[in-house]
């Protein structure tokens, strides 16, 4: 008995992406977690490099828009992607949209 299995990839690269998480479910949480951060500390460094100053709350609800998206184009693959990491992926979205829009110093 082997440690691990190596993906059949006679059925395409979908196959091998679902038989991979199928061994490693944390997979696309973790891939979700670098994808929002990502976007966040790059937005943020970018505009801060460029203006002066970040502008937090409008890069956390874009990085948990392009999360969003994202998960949802993985969610079209069975097994892709769990609907608890698809739902904490929007939640978050919605929180930081509401950070957003009820940010004080936004509009002074």
């Amino acid at each position: 008995m082997s440690l691990y299995n190596l993906p059949n990839a006679t059925n395409g690269l979908d196959s091998i992406l679902i038989e991979v998480i199928a061994e490693v479910p944390s997979i696309m949480i973790m891939f979700s977690f670098f994808v929002y951060f990502f976007v966040l500390i790059v937005g943020m460094g970018m505009q801060a490099k460029r203006s002066g100053n970040a502008d937090a709350p409008l890069w956390s609800t874009l990085a948990g828009v392009s999360t969003v998206f994202l998960n949802l184009l993985f969610s079209l693959g069975t097994g892709i992607v769990n609907p608890i990491v698809l739902s904490v992926s929007i939640a978050v979205t919605l929180f930081s949209a509401l950070w957003l829009f009820l940010n004080k110093g936004r509009f002074e």
